[in-house]
């Protein structure tokens, strides 16, 4: 906590940039795409055994 009442603070002399906020969005996406490529490649790989098997016992 601060000592300061709101008028005495000092407003930040530089605004917030795009960067600022792009870099944390891009970052996040990225993050959120290869999570869903990685569960994506799970499931294919499960599946892949469980399609096997149904075809052969239901041949």
């Amino acid at each position: 906590m601060s000592d300061e009442t709101a008028e005495q603070q000092v407003e930040p002399s530089n605004p917030r940039k795009l960067i600022d906020l792009l870099f944390p969005l891009l970052f996040c996406g990225v993050a959120v795409v290869a999570t869903v490529l990685w569960l994506a490649a799970i499931g294919w790989v499960v599946w892949q055994p469980i399609s096997y098997v149904f075809s052969w016992v239901l041949e």
